[in-house]
């Protein structure tokens, strides 16, 4: 009797709804924990892929102007070498030139070689995010990244970075050991508990197989409510908890995809509102450059040409960063690109331009600008100053520079006669070899890892040392010797510069201000 009685258990209804219950149950753990794991598998193989694609886009970026260079591997060696050093993922840099042409490798005996892609057996990748001439393949251990470096849109060369996987593999291994963790955990819980309190249980167990169900279906967030004390209670919270935490990391993730998504719009639109193709007038020579110091910057320059003949140049620093700034940097540059068309002083320009922004932009954002105009003809440039930095002029006659301040207030806190008391055209005569520089403050306020400042003392040093080789190399001196004493500190603020001088066929008066 005991024996069937034994029989009957092992097939009553009871057994068989705990049976299938646990059945069900570990059914729907693991397909929790299988899509889990193979989402996170997914994110952590795309998160390094763009990782690697953004490692050779930045390489890509820092290799341009040395490939247009005679002697390009002198720069591109120790950039290699700085990279391997710093980034232990990144396991080799090949870059070479537009002839195929190894330029660039941490093994000097390439340099110089014929460069073979040796990409046998590599699978090739399909990412969104893969620009242009973009390829990416992956291999068991390593993926490869292909990106071309332009200038002035054409190729001049490519970046080939090999970004090991074995960091990732540890990631997907640990992501994957404590997913499998918890949903055994879970599994062992309910196995325990159901043995002894199935009766009592039934309803609670109902309530969380049903939120498992919505979770695996993709429900994320999904709460279970079981009124009970017991461990079910407790394993009730871990889920609702586990529940709350991936719909915080997916809401996240998307909420951080459209915001990378919506900075990297906004760094297109930022990028074409800066000059392109400057042209300067004959006789002179104009150099620009911009580096933002995150993804949107609020810095402002320009070279407009007027129907007259003329030039409008402006450089200007928006106090916020971000898309507000960009916001209030593309509305000046609006404004700008229309009163240089109807107005004819700096002095007028940067008035009306006031005008425009007090009281339309809150308190917290201004403007500081300096605002010249260019006589080809005459060889003058005519400026006024919004509460903006010194311009350096470079004397080629005495062979010394000197930092002109001029008078003004920021654009927008101020109106009416409060602003307009404190502007004033002056007038700047060039000279056969003159330059003349203007800036925003990321270049004079840069801070070595030591905290010490750029200052205006070296920017004046360094005009006096390439001031004769005319703005181009004024230009880029600068921005060199700016990285090199910032090293590895972050650049805390965006860098904006504006060059203009005149070759030595051309004549040139003094400096006097204008009345």
């Amino acid at each position: 009797m005991s024996g069937r009685r034994r029989m009957r258990g092992l097939h009553s209804l009871r057994t068989e709804i705990f049976v299938g219950a646990v059945l069900l149950l570990a059914t729907a753990v693991g397909g929790v924990a299988w899509t889990l794991i193979v989402r996170q598998q997914r994110a952590l193989t795309e998160e390094l892929q763009r990782t690697a694609l953004l490692q050779a886009r930045n390489v890509a970026l820092s290799s341009e102007r040395a490939l247009l260079r005679d002697d390009p591997e002198f720069e591109l060696c120790p950039l290699v070498r700085r990279l391997i050093d710093s980034t232990p993922l990144v396991r080799d840099v090949t870059i070479v030139d537009a002839r195929n042409r190894i330029q660039g490798h941490v093994d000097l005996v390439r340099i110089g070689t014929p460069w073979n892609a040796r990409l046998a057996g590599a699978e090739p990748v399909v990412l969104a995010e893969l620009g242009p001439g973009e390829r990416l393949y992956r291999t068991p251990d390593a993926c490869i990244v292909v990106t071309p470096v332009r200038s002035a849109g054409r190729d001049v060369g490519r970046v080939a970075l090999v970004y090991s996987t074995a960091h990732l593999r540890e990631q997907i291994r640990q992501a994957r050991d404590l997913t499998l963790s918890i949903a055994g955990g879970a599994l062992g819980l309910a196995l325990l508990l159901g043995g002894v309190l199935f009766r009592r249980i039934a309803h609670p167990l109902d309530a969380m197989m049903a939120g498992v169900r919505r979770l695996a279906a993709g429900e994320l967030g999904t709460r279970i409510d079981v009124d009970t004390r017991n461990e079910l209670g407790e394993l009730a919270a871990a889920f609702n908890a586990m529940s709350r935490r991936l719909r915080s990391a997916r809401d996240q993730l998307v909420a951080k995809e459209r915001m990378d998504r919506e900075l990297e719009l906004a760094a297109e639109i930022q990028h074409s509102l800066l000059p392109r193709d400057v042209r300067p007038p004959d006789g002179f020579e104009i150099a620009t450059a911009y580096h933002a110091a995150t993804e949107v910057g609020g810095d402002y320059v320009d070279v407009i040409p007027r129907d007259d003949g003329r030039l409008v140049m402006v450089v200007a620093d928006v106090a916020g960063k971000g898309v507000p700034g960009l916001v209030l940097m593309a509305m000046v540059k609006t404004a700008v690109q229309q009163l240089a068309a109807t107005e004819a002083s700096p002095e007028a320009m940067l008035r009306r331009l006031n005008a425009t922004l007090h009281g339309t932009v809150r308190e917290t954002l201004f403007v500081t600008m300096w605002l010249g105009v260019l006589d080809p003809g005459s060889g003058t440039v005519t400026c006024a100053n919004a509460g903006h930095n010194p311009m350096v002029v470079y004397d080629a006659a005495t062979g010394v520079p000197r930092a002109i301040r001029l008078d003004g207030v920021p654009l927008g806190p101020f109106g009416g006669k409060a602003f307009d008391a404190t502007i004033r055209n002056v007038r700047l005569d060039l000279r056969p070899g003159d330059v003349l520089l203007q800036y925003t403050d990321g270049l004079n306020e840069s801070r070595s890892p030591g905290g010490a400042q750029f200052g205006l003392e070296r920017i004046v040093d360094h005009v006096a040392r390439l001031g004769r080789h005319g703005p181009r190399a004024v230009l880029e001196g600068l921005e060199r010797a700016e990285r090199t004493f910032r090293g590895d500190a972050p650049r805390i603020d965006d860098i904006t510069l504006l060059v203009v001088g005149m070759t030595a066929a051309r004549a040139r008066r003094h400096a006097e201000p204008v009345v």
